[in-house]
């Protein structure tokens, strides 16, 4: 999984521009088009949508397994919820409610593994 993570990272890193779609789709069927269209990454929004836990880890397999990188938004910058994220694939993460940079610590910290 990390590997299509630090894909990602490295692109980005590059200035090449990157490709996604943003769309909702409950499937691991999405990842895969999404893939074969080019799109670099996608984006699990399990912050609001409601998903079902192995749906979620089905698209992350998939998406990764198609060489493209799964974000999963996670509601909060809990440490059970990021590293559930983490745990299910996801090969990057999205916080919505950072506000300050005590949150980006704390996100950082929780997505470390000891």
């Amino acid at each position: 999984m990390m590997q299509v993570g630090q894909k990602l990272r490295d692109k980005m890193a590059s200035g090449v521009a990157l490709g996604s779609f943003v769309m909702e789709c409950r499937t691991p069927a999405g990842p895969v088009g999404l893939a074969h269209a080019g799109m670099d990454f996608f984006l699990v929004d399990t912050g609001r949508g409601r998903y079902n836990p192995e749906t979620v880890r089905a698209m992350m397999d998939v998406g990764a397994s198609e060489g493209t990188c799964p974000i999963e938004r996670v509601p909060t910058t809990h440490r059970s919820e990021i590293t559930h994220a983490l745990d299910n694939g996801a090969g990057g993460l999205l916080f919505p409610v950072i506000r300050t940079m005590d949150h980006v610590r704390e996100a950082v910290e929780a997505s470390k593994y000891a």
